[in-house]
């Protein structure tokens, strides 16, 4: 390896990366969600708004804000029209959506606010549904208390109360007309709310019943409304109820991991019977072995779905009382559920389980019947799409990442192109997105629920092969998993209840384990392919061997743990393992157990990071105590000298002292003979290996602990990358120390960080939640640099050229069109000064002020006192001046002079007067700023004079209102579109523009009032030393002169000028 500090060679620097796409959380949690009848569109909370985005492609198509308040609840009605948000502010918001399809063919959404209805309860509103008719919007509360709203009309109409706690399910019953008068009902159509409570009872409330009653006010409502029927079964919290569409059959689950089916009852023959509320009989109550947070029916009417705490859907027969369907893979299926409740028997254990719960519990489930999907809301946030005929998964959208500890892009296609990037999001799954696909979605690892494959304590650390067909994991389950893109088998697993000419199948009742998997289609995903355990605490970094051996096999891969220690593990036999045990025709797909080549304690403290130089012969660690190491690896394939088994040793070489706190980060560069270390003291270091593991480089830069560390690949190893605790990433020259260009994308700190192949992109992955993608910009900003350099130059001849013809009009035009308020004011300024208000032109303010001052100033015997020429002088220098004369046609005038003018000449007013509404914005905004000076005060108020007369008020307000908008900028010259978008960095509107105008124009007012009281006092102390001294005969003829009266002896002015020029030659 070369020296970094020998000649430069390779491509050039990339210095500019600009953010191209990211992946944004789509869904926070919290509350609940709703997804369109055709399946396209997902409405979820996220902070204190409602996004709406396309399944499809997994961007945010449409922003919905509401109040400044958490939303608690959010739901669609059934036609598709009007979105309902309730949130903290007790208010509740109808927004009506209109889907349209734009010129691009794809389905676009706009939305408005219809009515705010505020403070619906006394506490938050938690669950809401809506009626099948769209009518009627039902809302539970924390207060107890259930309501029944008018959606078109935004008033209540009915108020149940006398619930046990928080109302924490919502049902209608509302069977069709037709389906009414079969079974013998009256006329008027049913309207039935089922709600249930934390007390474990599920209420039956009639519409009809208690319609007259609560219309007037909602107590006396309240107070009269009584439940037709009250059905107790559950201990504890209902969380979900289903009812069939003709009203017969009622499914009531809860947290009790209870599932109690109900049927109504047949009214009598009697006329006494007949006239009798229906009753409610509990037909049986099935233990689900878990606990469920919904449910609800298919359109056969007789299967209904169960999900709950344990992440899966279920499908279960009514008539038949159990399960008919299950989640292919899932822990249900391959027995896993049962074999834990058999083996749990202490309460930790029950804790451990309850944590894991947490993360894989479904919350809501959303029933497509349109297009035979079924939706599940995870409490991680995940929304997965399943079909409703076999329970596969279709897709998956990750709602929010969380806090990201790890990224890696992969390559497992065919090693060149980066296809898929691996996140580690604080969880004990890996999520694998698809990258460059048109449909997005995001892959879980392990791909079953049931698999024991994955990680059962949260992921700290990610590492690839060199190719990136390889992806390896360590977590705080004290083991590393490899995994690998081979064929998959999809597990049918779908278990049919039905009549004879349908597919058959047994009842799976609770407790037991179906193993029967059929054989579906092949396809390639990613499974678990390599175990290793033997770390006794938490494993923090990974690293797998850079060169692949002559056989194109990685040889090992080396992992660190909290015990201190390393380990060097074997993978010669991987590749081999993987060709036998993971074909589509494999039988089982055991992961290989790794084996332990030597195991090293090498810190002091926590190892946080490692690496492996490009040729497997240097081994580079991080660690707590505040050093980096470097060890070399001896390694040995199996061959006839070592009898067919690998070995390997570590060798400490040398500690690297240098950082004052603990070290994050590591990296070998891939072509010199160097390596980064990245510290929590905010700095990097560069190490020489052939100058004795001496620092040699010191960047520093960030603000806060460096995380990451990264060589830029295909930079020869002249760049870094590196991602702190700041929330930025940054770009840096080698050789030079210098930061070449700045990430910010992140608002937390950054963990993740990977970079393409071809070095062209970063990814970088935060705390936030957020991913980044960072494109090299550096052609196109250079492309653009010089077409804007040699446009400037064109410009600046063209406004020189314009200026030189005195072609004001169009230079004005051409200064705004360019962006350059210098340029404008130094037009503007010698325009004023072709004033006629003096032989060296005038100030724009003191002509502004000439008639306040004219007006102030007492004449004595008609004779203004301005017209004294010492007086005259002290207020010229000062920057007053009185106002000239009406000239005459014996004055002579500047050429193009219009003293009538505002600005000095008519022209440039109607320039002026005839701005676009995109041109006036633009001048107020320099105006704004001209104003701030005392140096540049004059033209500004002169050009605001312009303005305020040319222009009213209104026009001022639409102007600034279209700039916001970004609708006005046709103006605008297509290069200096940019110089515009800079500037709206700190977008102006018209009420900052007059905050800022007032009191700097207060100021100048003050200022020549100023100088107005200080003349008048001169004038004063002048006049009443005349008084008291008397007027000399030379003051006399000066006066005269100064009135036009009396005559001038040229002669003598001539001689008295030779003779003092005379007396200086003396």
């Amino acid at each position: 390896m070369a020296e970094v500090s020998g000649p430069s060679s390779g491509p050039p620097l990339r210095t500019t990366f600009k953010q191209v796409s990211s992946f944004e959380p789509l869904y926070t949690g919290g509350a609940a969600t709703a997804v369109s009848s055709d399946g396209k569109f997902l409405f979820a909370p996220v902070n204190d708004a409602v996004h709406v985005t396309s399944v499809q492609s997994g961007k945010t198509v449409a922003r919905i804000p509401n109040d400044l308040e958490d939303i608690t609840c959010l739901t669609l009605t059934p036609d598709q029209s009007t979105l309902i948000v309730a949130s903290r502010s007790l208010a509740l918001r109808i927004f009506s959506l209109k889907f349209s399809v734009d010129e691009n063919e794809e389905q676009d959404l706009k939305w408005s606010l219809q009515r705010s209805i505020p403070k619906t309860h006394d506490a938050p509103v938690v669950v809401m549904k809506v009626d099948p008719t769209s009518t009627l919007v039902s809302t539970g509360s924390s207060d107890t208390c259930a309501k029944v709203w008018d959606i078109r009309g935004g008033y209540c109409t009915h108020v149940f109360r006398g619930h046990g706690g928080i109302v924490s399910s919502l049902q209608w019953n509302m069977p069709p007309s037709s389906t009414q008068k079969i079974n013998g009902s009256s006329s008027m159509r049913q309207i039935e709310l089922l709600t249930a409570s934390i007390d474990g009872r599920v209420r039956i409330w009639d519409l009809r019943a208690a319609s007259g009653s609560a219309g007037g006010s909602k107590d006396k409502g309240a107070t009269a409304a009584k439940p037709v029927a009250t059905l107790e079964s559950h201990f504890s919290v209902v969380r979900g109820i289903a009812v069939t569409r003709d009203g017969k059959r009622i499914v009531t689950v809860g947290r009790d991991r209870m599932v109690t089916l109900w049927e109504l009852q047949s009214k009598g023959s009697s006329k006494k019977d007949k006239n009798a509320n229906p009753s409610w009989q509990s037909v049986e109550v099935i233990t689900a072995g878990e606990s469920l947070e919904s449910a609800g029916f298919l359109d056969d009417e007789d299967t209904f779905w169960t999900a709950g705490a344990e992440g899966e859907i279920r499908f279960w027969s009514f008539s038949r009382r159990g399960v008919i369907r299950q989640q292919p893979g899932g822990r249900f299926a391959s027995g896993t559920v049962q074999k834990r409740a058999a083996v749990t028997s202490n309460e930790d254990d029950e804790e451990e389980e309850s944590d894991e719960n947490e993360t894989r519990a479904i919350t809501e489930v959303h029933y497509l019947p349109s297009s035979d999907m079924i939706v599940s809301v995870h409490a991680d946030q995940d929304v997965v799409f399943r079909s409703a005929s076999t329970l596969q998964g279709v897709r998956q959208l990750a709602g929010f990442n969380d806090q990201i500890i790890d990224a890696s892009l992969l390559s497992p296609i065919n090693g060149k192109s980066d296809t898929h990037l691996a996140v580690a999001t604080n969880s004990t799954y890996i999520r694998v997105y698809r990258l460059g696909a048109q449909e997005h979605t995001v892959d879980v690892l392990p791909a079953d629920s049931g698999s024991e494959e994955g990680h059962t304590g949260l992921i700290l650390c990610l590492d690839k092969t060199s190719d990136g067909k390889l992806l390896a994991s360590g977590g705080k389950d004290r083991t590393v998993r490899i995994w690998a893109w081979v064929p998959q088998t999809v597990s049918a697993n779908v278990l049919n209840v039905g009549d004879e000419d349908e597919e058959m199948g047994e009842v799976v009742r609770p407790g037991e384990v179906n193993g029967n998997n059929a054989a579906g289609n092949e396809e390639y995903g990613w499974s678990c392919v390599a175990i290793a355990q033997g770390h006794t605490e938490s494993v923090g970094a990974i690293a797998f061997a850079k060169r692949p051996a002559a056989n194109g096999q990685i040889p090992f891969i080396v992992s660190a743990s909290q015990d201190r220690t390393a380990k060097v593990w074997d993978l010669s036999t991987l590749q081999r393992y993987i060709d036998q045990h993971f074909t589509s025709k494999s039988t089982t797909r055991t992961p290989l157990k790794l084996s332990s080549l030597t195991t090293q304690k090498i810190h002091e403290k926590d190892i946080n990071a490692l690496d492996v130089s490009p040729n497997n012969a240097l081994l580079l660690s991080g660690s707590q105590d505040k050093t980096a190491k470097v060890f070399t690896i001896q390694y040995q394939a199996p061959s006839k000298s070592n009898h067919h088994t690998a070995t390997a040793s570590l060798k400490l070489v040398k500690t690297c002292s240098g950082h004052k706190r603990g070290v994050w980060s590591v990296a070998f560069s891939p072509s010199d003979a160097v390596f980064a270390t990245g510290s929590s003291d905010r700095s990097m270091k560069l190490w020489s290996i052939n100058d004795g593991f001496t620092c040699v480089k010191n960047y520093v830069g960030h603000t806060n602990s460096v995380l990451r560390v990264r060589f830029l690949p295909n930079s020869n190893g002249l760049q870094l990358l590196s991602c702190a605790s700041d929330g930025l990433v940054k770009v840096w020259n080698v050789r030079t120390e210098e930061c070449l260009d700045t990430l910010d994308g992140h608002e937390e700190r950054v963990w993740g960080l990977d970079c393409t192949q071809s070095g062209e992109q970063i990814i970088s992955g935060g705390a936030d939640g957020m991913i980044r993608f960072w494109q090299d910009w550096t052609q196109q900003e250079q492309s653009e640099a010089l077409e804007k350099r040699q446009e400037d130059v064109e410009r600046e001849q063209e406004f020189g050229n314009l200026l030189q013809a005195r072609d004001y009009t169009n230079a004005v035009a051409l200064a705004l069109a360019m962006q350059q308020p210098r340029r404008l004011f130094e037009l503007f300024k010698s325009v004023d000064q072709q004033r006629s208000h003096g032989d060296d032109g005038t100030n724009a303010t003191a002509s502004m002020l000439s008639d306040a001052i004219q007006s102030r100033t007492k004449s004595t015997n008609g004779v203004s006192s301005l017209r004294d020429p010492a007086l005259a002088e002290v207020l010229a220098r000062a920057g007053v001046l009185p106002s000239a004369p009406v000239p005459t046609s014996k004055q002579a005038q500047p050429a193009n002079a219009s003293p009538a003018s505002i600005t000095g000449l008519e022209a440039v007013d109607q320039v002026i007067a005839k701005l676009s509404l995109w041109q006036l914005a633009t001048l107020l905004t320099f105006v704004r700023d001209w104003n701030t000076s005392v140096r540049t005060s004059n033209i500004a108020q002169t050009t605001l004079h312009a303005i305020l007369r040319f222009h009213s008020a209104d026009t001022i307000i639409k102007a600034f209102e279209e700039q916001a908008s970004g609708a006005a900028q046709e103006g605008a010259l297509p290069a200096s579109k940019n110089a515009y978008n800079n500037r709206k960095k700190a977008p102006a509107d018209l009420g900052n523009v007059i905050d800022a105008l007032l009191p700097y124009t207060r100021r100048h007012y003050d200022r020549a009032q100023r100088i107005l009281t200080e003349s008048a006092m001169l004038e004063y102390t002048l006049a009443n030393m005349d008084a008291v001294l008397g007027v000399d005969e030379d003051d006399k003829e000066q006066n005269g002169l100064m009135n036009g009266n009396g005559d001038v002896d040229m002669q003598s002015v001539v001689s008295s000028s030779d003779e003092e020029e005379e007396s200086d030659e003396d």
